[in-house]
């Protein structure tokens, strides 16, 4: 899978939550003997328009006592967090983006930049993973989605104010360090597919929103798989080894008495290794609500 594919997937399926009706939703009920766990596609970076949304994730969000999400999203905004992105993020030794690829990557980082409003000089402080997720986040802002309108943002502010409890499955810290230390090599294709992707974007979106509309959801994990093979150690370390360590998390929720909301980027529920399948296997009743 690209960078720019999994990022934006990562940050969201491009799809209004409101408007037809649909049969079906990026949302799944877990069931065990004690407990249900419902497992939600998050969109972490939307638009107000895009609310209100299906009656569906609201029950699914009224029926859980918890909820849970990649991270403490309250986390996102400290002062050590972004720290953090810069030391891991920015070349310290003097040198630049533009001595570390080639001419003709250097090349397309300032057409992207350009063409999303930015100056492309701002990037060369940053090492490929943060120059990646910099053109990646500022394409969304430029379409109109923001994290602040995000889906796991929403319930974790609704979380608050019922005074419910908010867990997480990973750290800010984690997650920096899952990109920041991919070797150089991964970082290099990483940006470049990312550019290289940058040219259909649009239409991938629009692709995944029809998917989304329809509740298609192998139709959504073949679009967002179709370049797995050519970049299978980038799949497996943004998602499958992801995924594999979220499902012990998830048992111990079914393993309670309590109903529990799991509010994950909707690439982690999709596909043969994505959570529902993974549940599936080891016996577990998994239904698309």
């Amino acid at each position: 899978m690209s960078f720019l594919r999994g990022w934006l997937l990562f940050c969201l399926l491009l799809a209004p939550l409101s408007g037809a009706a649909q049969d079906r939703h990026t949302l799944w009920k877990v069931e065990s003997k004690t407990a249900v766990v419902y497992l939600m596609g998050s969109i972490h970076a939307m638009k107000p328009e895009h609310y209100p949304l299906p009656q569906a994730l609201e029950t699914a969000f009224d029926r859980s006592v918890f909820i849970v999400t990649e991270v403490d999203v309250d986390s996102l905004g400290l002062r050590e967090v972004i720290q953090g992105l810069a030391i891991r993020g920015l070349y310290t030794d003097g040198t630049t983006l533009s001595a570390h690829v080639t001419p003709e990557v250097s090349a397309l980082v300032k057409r992207m930049a350009e063409s999303i409003g930015l100056n492309p000089q701002m990037l060369q402080p940053f090492r490929p993973w943060l120059t990646a997720l910099t053109l990646t986040s500022l394409y969304l802002q430029k379409k109109g989605f923001t994290a602040e309108n995000g889906l796991d943002r929403y319930f974790y502010q609704k979380a608050k104010t019922h005074a419910k409890p908010r867990r997480a499955l990973e750290t800010i810290g984690f997650q920096t360090e899952m990109l920041a230390g991919m070797p150089d090599e991964m970082q290099m294709r990483l940006l470049e597919q990312t550019l290289k992707d940058y040219e259909r974007a649009d239409i991938f979106l629009e692709n995944v929103f029809q998917s989304w509309k329809t509740g298609d959801t192998a139709k959504m994990d073949s679009l967002l798989t179709e370049d797995a093979s050519d970049f299978p150690e980038i799949h497996h370390r943004m998602f499958s080894d992801r995924n594999l360590s979220w499902i012990p998390h998830i048992e111990n929720y079914l393993s309670g008495t309590e109903t529990g909301l799991v509010i994950v980027g909707a690439g982690h529920l999709v596909g043969r290794d994505g959570v529902v399948e993974l549940l599936r296997r080891k016996g577990y009743d998994v239904e698309q609500q």
